[in-house]
């Protein structure tokens, strides 16, 4: 289990302990904070700071065990959710990564390989809340199934192999 509180504290405290091994083989039930490290990468952010807007930040490297995911805990208290550029720009600004709001009581259940369901609501390419399982794969996350583009075809690999 691993709870919200000061994001850099919790990650910093993870890694110290090399928490992440211990974590790849379990059930992990996180919020908040705890949600935001388990990610490959800890972003910060919030539209309705005292000072004005601020840019979310890329914190730094999380336990990498959700990958392609950008987790914003409290969304509604902390993203202007209504403005589609803005949301837009924050969804193209972390592509290829879903960005996954979440709300206090949400629940998002990852399959075996800590991927998103087809049902989880992210923001899409357009600013709007959809559904993972809506989008295009090549609109705003990688699609895993795609071939490798760079890498050479059979017959390729056959003229490298008989030179």
């Amino acid at each position: 289990m691993l709870t919200g509180g000061h994001v850099a504290v919790l990650l910093d405290l993870l890694h110290l302990f090399n928490v992440a091994p211990l974590l790849a083989s379990r059930p992990v039930v996180a919020w908040s904070a705890g949600a935001m490290v388990l990610t490959d990468r800890v972003v910060l952010f919030n539209d309705r700071a005292t000072h004005g807007h601020a840019y979310p930040e890329v914190f730094g490297a999380g336990l990498g065990l959700v990958r392609d995911v950008v987790a914003l805990p409290a969304a509604r208290q902390r993203l202007l959710l209504g403005d589609r550029a803005r949301m837009a720009s924050l969804a193209r600004r972390f592509a290829p990564s879903w960005c996954l709001p979440l709300e206090p009581g949400s629940r998002v259940e990852l399959d075996a390989d800590y991927r998103l369901p087809a049902t989880a609501s992210v923001i899409g390419g357009e600013g709007e809340l959809v559904a993972v399982g809506e989008l295009a794969y090549d609109e705003t996350a990688p699609d895993e199934t795609a071939p490798d583009e760079t890498a050479p075809d059979e017959t390729e690999r056959e003229a490298v192999d008989g030179e």
